[in-house]
């Protein structure tokens, strides 16, 4: 399994890293965020263009690599060796 992480401190910096995340074909995208980012519709509308196998929560406190951030979301892309994905 290998993951990718992409940490955002503001909503609209998403829509300029959108097309790279994508073009990682990600099997499962794991989102940590504030709620703050669930509120906003450009956020959200980036986020299901770049990312089809998507699960995501709010937190009270974001971790990507060894920090902890607030009020930021946090997106794991994991690549799976010999797993497949079916979410419903």
């Amino acid at each position: 399994m290998r993951v990718t992480q992409f940490v955002f401190h503001k909503p609209q910096e998403l829509q300029a890293l959108a097309s790279q995340i994508q073009a990682l074909s990600a099997d499962l995208c794991l989102l940590f965020a504030s709620p703050e980012y669930f509120e906003n519709n450009e956020f959200i509308r980036s986020l299901n263009q770049c990312c089809d196998n998507l699960i995501g929560c709010s937190t009270a406190g974001e971790i990507h690599q060894t920090d902890v951030t607030d009020h930021s979301a946090v997106i794991n892309l994991l690549h799976f060796d010999d797993a497949q994905i079916n979410l419903f």
